[in-house]
């Protein structure tokens, strides 16, 4: 039993579920465009049963694309938060290694079993098991487009359904996906990198939380010069700017992209 959730011994290797409730939301930082999207699953989820009544089911599933480091599973990881439900993450690099050629049937058994769980149902790299239809190489045998079948079935099993989960679903190549499944999404949508002003205010957000006093002028030249770096990055460069920040006693924060260096 995993966070009041019982796993068939089968799909424990392929789940991995945790708790949010110590989510920092404090320091999250939710961009208009970002906003927007949690409020539009965070609306269909209370409006779910009068949907029912009206004989309207809708699949309270999402599609977030876009490049890496945009924050797409870390969106997932929050709706948790708020929501206050177990975070299920899918391992598909696991789901490959020594079952290849019964991917179909471990997803089939893993949908209906999330969609009697109340949980943010992810599925991250979703590209990785799904691809357009008759661009697959002849190494898979054409495991891949019988995944891609099997992916759409039972997402269209769940619109049927008086589904639990909220399905979030992220790749950063949407360019390969099939198109027929891209289709099976309520709300596909691209995660667009933050822009200068963004980042600004994410990072004064990140900082504030912890405590750290800083320099506007510093922070606005780290963002002029790194028009491409994304949120990811900017953590890391934060976090390494607070380390020298209590190595000094806590005294001249500043922050810097590493490579400005090399």
């Amino acid at each position: 039993m995993w966070l009041n959730m019982e796993i068939p011994v089968h799909l424990e290797p392929y789940l991995e579920i945790e708790s949010c409730k110590d989510f920092p939301v404090d320091r999250y930082y939710v961009s208009a465009q970002l906003g927007t999207i949690i409020s539009e699953i965070i609306r269909m989820k209370k409006l779910k049963s009068r949907m029912n009544e009206l004989r309207l089911p809708y699949l309270n599933a999402t599609l977030m694309y876009g490049a890496p480091g945009t924050g797409k599973t870390t969106c997932g990881r929050y709706l948790a938060y708020y929501f206050d439900i177990p975070f299920v993450y899918v391992n598909f690099a696991k789901m490959f290694d020594g079952v290849f050629g019964k991917t179909s049937g471990i997803i089939s058994d893993i949908f209906r079993l999330m969609a009697k769980q109340e949980c943010i149902f992810m599925l991250d790299e979703i590209d990785c098991i799904s691809q357009k239809r008759g661009t697959e190489g002849m190494v898979t045998g054409g495991e891949i487009s019988r995944i891609t079948v099997t992916l759409m079935q039972e997402l269209d099993m769940l619109k049927k359904k008086d589904m639990k989960c909220i399905l979030v679903g992220a790749t950063n190549r949407r360019d390969i996906m099939d198109d027929a499944l891209l289709g099976r999404f309520s709300l596909p949508i691209e995660i667009r990198p933050l822009n200068n002003a963004e980042k600004e205010e994410y990072i004064v957000k990140f900082l504030t939380d912890v405590g750290v006093l800083y320099d506007m002028g510093n922070i606005k030249e780290y963002c002029a010069r790194n028009n491409t770096i994304r949120q990811r990055g900017i953590e890391a460069d934060l976090v390494r700017g607070i380390t020298r920040w209590l190595e000094s006693g806590k005294r001249d924060f500043y922050i810097e992209h590493i490579r400005e260096r090399d």
